[in-house]
C-alpha cells in the first residue's frame, strides 16, 4: 500500500511540477510591473519545496538513507512553507495574482495556489499513514542530535538557504514576492521565525512521535538477549 501511495504522489508531484515550470518559466519573467521584471516561477521558493516533495516520493530509490535524507525535510518543510505562504499574503494579498501570466483567470490563480501550498502537508499526513511501517523501519534507532535536526529544521532550511543565496539574499528573496509592507530584513526574519516554529511543531507533534524510537532494532534486541542469556548459563554452571 505505502508504495502504491508513494509512486501515485511521486506521479502527480512530477506532472504538476512540469506543468507549472512549462507554463509560467519565461511568461512572467516578461511582464513589466513598475521599474522591475517578474522573477521565472522555477526561482521561487515553492517550486523548490515542490522539487524537493517530488525526490522525496520518487520510488526508485525506497531505501533506508534516501528516505531519512528526503522525509523529514520534505514533511516538516511542507507546514514550514505552508505557514510562510500564509505570512507573504498578508505582507503582499496581491501577490499570486502579480506573479500569474498575462490572462490566467482568478479561478485558477486559487486553485495553483491552494495546490503548491495547503496540499503538500495533506499528502504527506496520507502518506504517512500508508507508509506507516517502512517508515518506522527507516528511522528505527536514529535517534542521535543530528538526525533530529536535520529531519526536523536542518534539511528543509538548507535548501532554503541555498535558494536564498540563489535569489540574492534578503532583497532578493523579498522582491521575488514583491513585497512593499515591510523592509526585506524583516520579511525574511519574520518568514524564518515562522517557517522554524511550524517545522518544529510538525516535527514534534506529527514526525517524531511515530518516526524517532529510542528502541534500538530488532536484531541489536536479539544480540543483547542473547548474550544475557549465556552469562546467565554460565553463572548457573558455576554454581
Amino acid at each position: 500500500g505505502g508504495m502504491l501511495v508513494r509512486g501515485a504522489f511521486f506521479l502527480i508531484f512530477t506532472v504538476v511540477l512540469l506543468a507549472d515550470c512549462t507554463t509560467t518559466f519565461g511568461a512572467d519573467a516578461d511582464v513589466k510591473r513598475g521599474q522591475k521584471f517578474l522573477t521565472p516561477s522555477v526561482m521561487h521558493l515553492t517550486l523548490w519545496s515542490w522539487t524537493l516533495h517530488t525526490v522525496c516520493f520518487m520510488p526508485f530509490f525506497p531505501s533506508r538513507f534516501w528516505t531519512v535524507f528526503t522525509y523529514g525535510p520534505s514533511a516538516a518543510g511542507s507546514w514550514a512553507l505552508m505557514v510562510m505562504w500564509m505570512w507573504t499574503m498578508y505582507a503582499n494579498p496581491e501577490m499570486e495574482y502579480k506573479l500569474a501570466p498575462p490572462g490566467r483567470s482568478k479561478e485558477v490563480i486559487l486553485a495553483r495556489s491552494a495546490l503548491l501550498h495547503v496540499c503538500p502537508p495533506i499528502f504527506h499526513l496520507i502518506y504517512r499513514a500508508a507508509y506507516k511501517k517502512e517508515l518506522e523501519e527507516a528511522y528505527l534507532g536514529l535517534t542521535s542530535v543530528s538526525c533530529k535536526f536535520w529531519t526536523s529544521v536542518g534539511g528543509y532550511f538548507a535548501m532554503g538557504l541555498i535558494w536564498e543565496h540563489v535569489a540574492g539574499g534578503a532583497e532578493g528573496a523579498a522582491a521575488t514576492y514583491a513585497v512593499t509592507i515591510v523592509d526585506p530584513e524583516t520579511f525574511v526574519l519574520v518568514s524564518k521565525a515562522l517557517g522554524a516554529v511550524s517545522a518544529l511543531v510538525a516535527y514534534f507533534f506529527l514526525i517524531a512521535p511515530m518516526l524517532v524510537s529510542d528502541t534500538p532494532p530488532p536484531k541489536a534486541n536479539k544480540v543483547a538477549s542473547s548474550g544475557s542469556g549465556a552469562k546467565k548459563t554460565k553463572s548457573a554452571k558455576a554454581d
